[in-house]
């Protein structure tokens, strides 16, 4: 295909035609966006219902939080605003932080441990990662949607209960020891 200088030309996921523009001219699906991936409609079975799902767009790899983390400092200075995000319930001694991985700093930062910046940011309420999501112009996937795209092995199922063990197992081999002499 001949293209213009600049243009690349890009295989429409659902119609298998070259493209040369950001529209399929064959069917009228948008280009992919960087970093998603195309999931066809289908029929899925869902809480023992069969829905249908339309056509989407999902994200390859789910948010971490190495992405979260700057996020966080823009927009949950006020611990009553982080703990909404990340526990939903909120104390003034910082208890709502005791069973995730993110540690405050005197300066008001947060972070999370560097064995857990590249994991599935996990620790998060509902209304948070929404929060998250709609503040980059996405929006959390539905549960049809979630079976459709990991029924057809475009996104690998993880679970956050594992998630936040994993994060329990690494605090515990680092402050084991110092636990134990307490």
């Amino acid at each position: 295909m001949l293209l213009a200088a600049g243009a690349f030309a890009w295989t429409c996921p659902a119609c298998g035609s070259e493209q040369a523009g950001t529209v399929c001219a064959d069917c009228g699906l948008p280009e992919v966006p960087a970093g998603m991936a195309y999931v066809p409609a289908a029929d899925v079975v869902a809480d023992g219902d069969t829905l249908h799902v339309g056509a989407f767009f999902i994200d390859s790899f789910p948010v971490v939080y190495r992405d979260v983390l700057p996020w966080l400092g823009e927009n949950c200075r006020d611990g009553r605003v982080l703990a909404s995000v990340i526990t939903g319930q909120y104390n003034e001694s910082g208890h709502f932080l005791a069973f995730t991985p993110f540690v405050a700093s005197p300066s008001g930062d947060y972070t999370v441990p560097a064995a857990v910046m590249d994991r599935p940011a996990a620790g998060f309420t509902w209304t948070g990662a929404d929060w998250f999501l709609s503040s980059r112009g996405l929006r959390l996937p539905t549960l049809a949607e979630l079976h459709s795209a990991s029924a057809l092995g475009i996104i690998q199922p993880f679970s956050a209960y594992s998630e936040m063990q994993l994060y329990s197992a690494l605090l515990e081999s680092s402050l084991g020891s110092v636990l134990g002499a307490l």
